[in-house]
């Protein structure tokens, strides 16, 4: 089922008018449930390259599974904060008093918050969160179920599992694997014995980045302008 809804550019670094008034489809919350709105898709673009004119002006609510219509990228604003979802990705969104949380379920995310606003990522256990409130710019890729890859463009970033916690620095990107725990719970990496049953991660610099760079792809990447 569809609802109307009317959405307004005001971007105005935009080469087109000012101010457009435009009206499009909404689309039913995944969860089919309405709930807390918690910001709007400024494009999508289906993996034809066509833009997606139905997804584009859809209000996003906690609960809701993106994409909305198949398999597209998409940017949307939530708050002061941009999400871009790559092509064949997905996420579980749902709302936090002063940002967003995610549950990534494939794919890859790329993440920009502006001050005062945060965000939490959850992927296979590993919870993915900024250091403080400043802004921060990220990308987070689910390998596999038993690795996630985080880079780090701007701001550090805290990953913990359980009693785990580890860092990620800004300019820098890291490889984390989760392994489960044998019945006996030994660590033999150097840790201390892990409790039976459950999962650790192990976390690995694999490269360097550059943060200008990176800050500049993104915003090429995410620009709301098309030509």
């Amino acid at each position: 089922m569809l609802e109307g809804s009317c959405a307004v550019c005001l971007h105005t670094h935009c080469p087109v008018s000012p101010v457009v008034l435009v009206c499009v489809p909404v689309a039913q919350a995944s969860t089919g449930v309405r709930s807390v709105p918690m910001g709007t898709i400024v494009q999508a673009t289906r993996a034809n390259h066509e833009i997606d004119a139905e997804a584009e002006g859809t209000t996003l609510f906690d609960g809701d599974t993106l994409p909305i219509n198949g398999e597209s990228s998409l940017l949307a604003r939530l708050g002061k904060s941009q999400m871009y979802l790559e092509l064949n990705s997905s996420v579980i969104l749902h709302h936090l008093p002063k940002g967003f949380s995610i549950s990534l379920t494939s794919g890859t995310v790329r993440i920009g918050t502006s001050p005062g606003e945060t965000f939490e990522a959850m992927a296979d256990g590993i919870e993915i969160q900024p250091v403080g409130d400043a802004p921060v710019l990220t990308t987070i890729t689910r390998v596999s179920d038993r690795e996630i890859n985080v880079t780090s463009n701007k701001g550090a970033l805290r990953v913990s599992m359980a009693d785990q916690v580890d860092m990620i620095q800004e300019g820098h990107s890291y490889r984390l694997d989760v392994r489960p725990v044998g019945s006996l719970g030994a660590a033999n990496d150097g840790q201390k014995p892990k409790a039976p049953g459950r999962s650790y991660f192990t976390i690995v610099m694999i490269a360097g980045v550059s943060v200008g760079a990176g800050i500049a792809a993104w915003r090429a990447l995410v620009s709301p302008c098309k030509p």
